[in-house]
């Protein structure tokens, strides 16, 4: 009973990954995620406006892997993300590391709680970047592009304005990070080419849908 529950469970999840790969791909005025030259030279997609997700929580943290985090202390007053759409994160860790433990911030206790200081200078935090846009990877050196389903969030543009030097990284921050249920799946990323090894995105199987 248990094996079929894994194994109806590892489907669902490798189908919620095929679909969001395919979305993304087909998304209009967004670089197919397996193009090669087009995708490198795309334009810089501009944040989307996506309606409010129908399913909402009261809990702020709902995704969060590290509850102890404390969302009184955030400042400014945080504009919290509303839409339910695929978020991505470039990592240097690979899945057996992030499909089992998730995205924990480096210090939910002591970290910079002021999201200002935070996007503009790199420094421990009780935050987990994430990013609306999901061709961003191929501005960094990361291995892998993961791929977030997580309700919640805080829109750091929306938050502290979109005219700091980082807004086009249209950064969604988690207080307390992102629990591994809330994790989709992976592409590892070709570092010479800026592009995803599709043949080798990998779903993960602890992710559980929840909209």
């Amino acid at each position: 009973m248990i094996t079929t529950s894994i194994r109806r469970r590892t489907a669902a999840a490798a189908l919620c990954l095929a679909t969001v790969l395919t979305t993304t791909a087909a998304t209009p005025g967004r670089a197919p995620a397996a193009s090669t030259a087009s995708a490198a030279t795309a334009a810089t997609v501009a944040a989307p406006g996506p309606a409010a997700c129908p399913v909402q929580f009261d809990d702020k943290i709902k995704a969060a892997a590290d509850r102890r985090v404390q969302v009184a202390r955030i400042t400014p007053d945080p504009s919290w993300r509303t839409s339910c759409g695929t978020l991505y994160r470039a990592d240097g860790r690979g899945p057996s590391v992030v499909f089992e433990q998730g995205f924990h911030p480096k210090d939910v206790v002591n970290g910079q709680y002021d999201l200002e200081k935070y996007v503009l200078v790199n420094q421990p935090s009780p935050y987990v970047s994430t990013t609306y846009d999901h061709d961003l990877f191929k501005k960094w050196k990361s291995a892998f592009n993961y791929y977030v389903d997580a309700p919640g969030g805080v829109d750091v543009n929306k938050t502290i304005g979109d005219t700091h030097k980082w807004a086009d990284q249209q950064e969604v921050a988690f207080p307390g990070g992102i629990a591994r249920d809330y994790i989709v799946g992976v592409c590892p990323v070709d570092k010479r080419t800026r592009t995803e090894i599709m043949s080798e995105c990998e779903s993960n199987p602890h992710y559980e849908p929840w909209h």
